[in-house]
């Protein structure tokens, strides 16, 4: 089958590109033909207009047998075209480009594709009147891990953990700092590691030792991760002046990557951490502040047993997430677009 993925952006910098890629390589194994479209090139909406459209022409011009809409945003385009033309659409949401319910035109997109997916119940809930026959399609690991090398037991582990994007606000990379400040001299190493630029406030924090990666390789996550007793998730929610929420995790992907890892997850009981780390078991959730985040890791660092308690209960979660269970999913919503009406 003919598939053409329309996307943002498909790649490694941060969950939602993840998706994509996954999705991409779940369909390539499922012997699907592929082809893919991305407006992250596009400057302007009418630049990236042009290309949606063209790029949905050529479609049926070729062949393809569905549409594949990797993110809500394009949707109020694509899907129209897509609908015209009489090919089958599918679209995916992440669950934080509109906390609350989707605009009317957003709404009608959706209303118009075959199959609708959401990346955690959360992201379901949160999309109003689409989520109601959606479809949930978790992720996979975006970092794999060296499965030949045996995980450390927790009592090895001494460093405390950030991934996440340094220049998004609401991953909370300032809150994980003060955290580094309030457990000067207690043995820990605090370690960050994520694209972008490093903040002003993380770079020059008066002395206070946070090592900062900046645009880390996979091999430089992978190894944080192994060496990692915590990582803390503390991705806070806010709203907007327009009154909406924004920030937050549609999933977290974070999480899925430490409980692969077994490191122990310390996340925001905002967004979807508390549905993912309820789903991994692989740690707890507090609010999103330097004091919730400092009483509860000192808890975690002082209980070793605790600590391996959850991480065993992670990797052994971890394995519903797999990449062979996503391309069984992936396979499913084909089959269910590719039926009549």
């Amino acid at each position: 089958m003919k598939i053409l993925l329309l996307a943002t952006e498909i790649g490694w910098n941060g969950g939602v590109q993840q998706y994509g890629r996954s999705i991409k390589e779940a369909l390539v194994e499922e012997g699907h033909e592929v082809f893919s479209v991305e407006t992250i090139a596009s400057t302007g909406s009418s630049t990236k207009l042009l290309k949606l459209s063209s790029a949905v022409f050529t479609a049926r011009r070729s062949g393809i047998d569905i549409v594949w809409v990797l993110h809500p945003r394009l949707a109020p385009v694509a899907v129209p075209l897509v609908r015209m033309l009489r090919i089958p659409a599918i679209v995916s949401t992440y669950g934080f480009e509109t906390w609350g319910d989707y605009p009317l035109h957003w709404r009608q997109a959706l209303r118009w594709a075959r199959v609708v997916t959401g990346i955690s119940n959360f992201s379901i809930c949160m999309m109003g009147s689409p989520g109601h026959e959606a479809v949930l399609l978790p992720p996979t690991w975006g970092v794999d891990q060296d499965r030949d090398r045996p995980l450390p037991h927790q009592a090895a582990r001494t460093t405390v953990a950030f991934v996440g994007r340094f220049d998004d606000p609401y991953k909370g990379l300032d809150t994980f700092v003060e955290l580094a400040r309030r457990f000067q001299g207690s043995g820990w190493s605090f370690e960050a590691a994520g694209a972008g630029s490093i903040p002003n406030f993380a770079a020059n924090d008066n002395g206070v030792t946070v090592r900062l990666t900046s645009n880390a390789s996979d091999l430089e996550v992978t190894d944080l991760y192994r060496r990692s007793a915590v990582v803390v998730v503390p991705s806070r929610v806010t709203r907007s002046r327009s009154n909406k929420f924004t920030g937050g995790e549609g999933f977290g992907i974070v999480l899925l990557e430490a409980a692969r890892a077994g490191a122990v997850t310390l996340a925001a009981d905002e967004g979807a951490c508390p549905e993912t780390v309820a789903l991994l078991g692989n740690g707890i959730v507090c609010r999103p502040t330097a004091d919730a985040n400092e009483t509860m890791l000192r808890c975690l660092l002082e209980d070793i047993p605790w600590r391996q308690a959850l991480a065993s209960a992670g990797i052994r979660a971890s394995t519903r997430f797999s990449p062979d269970r996503l391309r069984h999913r992936v396979a499913d919503v084909i089959a269910a677009a590719h039926c009549a009406d």
